[in-house]
């Protein structure tokens, strides 16, 4: 639950808000916010699906990373792959996108595009090219 109350509070910084309008925001009690920021959840421990809904809805990020950040045990049979499962480029890249870091995604993006085009035309290819775009 570490990772869902650092998620809320991330949430509540970034619009500069209190747990009591960041509760309003996403149209849930004060209480649910509370419990969920200072982990003090359901007897089950658990956050109830509807309020991960409304989290959802009202941050914008889709339910299924909201599953994977309070549940991270069932991340693999939500279909997210794991830090195995990736290049440390497109590890880099997921990371640069989920903290929507978008200049860096952006130029981890180029960077590997340009070594993906270097490598299969050859920097002479490339140069050539260059050069014929720029007379």
């Amino acid at each position: 639950m570490a990772e869902l109350a650092k998620f809320i509070q991330a949430e509540m910084d970034k619009r500069e808000m209190s747990q009591r309008q960041f509760a309003k925001f996403i149209k849930v009690s004060p209480s649910a916010v509370n419990q969920h920021v200072s982990e003090t959840t359901r007897e089950d421990g658990d956050p109830s699906l509807a309020f991960l809904r409304a989290l959802s809805r009202g941050v914008g990020v889709p339910l299924p990373r909201l599953l994977a950040i309070a549940f991270p045990e069932i991340k693999e049979e939500l279909g997210f792959p794991t830090k195995d499962d990736l290049s440390d480029d497109e590890y880099r890249l997921l990371i640069a996108y989920r903290d929507w870091d978008l200049s860096a995604a952006a130029k981890l993006f180029a960077d590997r595009a340009t070594a993906l085009v270097q490598e299969a035309l050859g920097q002479d290819a490339i140069d050539a090219i260059i050069k014929k775009a720029r007379s």
